[in-house]
This record gives structure tokens, C-alpha cells and sequence, in this order.
């Protein structure tokens, strides 16, 4: 599941997309 962090406003900008980045390669270890 994606973070729903986007909503707390854009000063969380910068930690959503270290967490969708972190997210992205975790999900990407893993076979489909």
C-alpha cells in the first residue's frame, strides 16, 4: 500500500517521495 501522507499537506512532499521511492524498490524485489 502506498503512504496516505499526501494529505497531511506539502510539507511532507519530500518524506512521501523517500517513502514511495523506498516503497518502489521493496515492491521491485519482489516477484510478480
Amino acid at each position: 500500500m502506498l503512504p496516505r501522507s499526501r494529505s497531511l499537506g506539502p510539507k511532507c512532499a519530500v518524506w512521501v517521495e523517500a517513502e514511495i521511492d523506498k516503497w518502489i524498490r521493496a515492491v521491485s524485489r519482489i516477484p510478480n
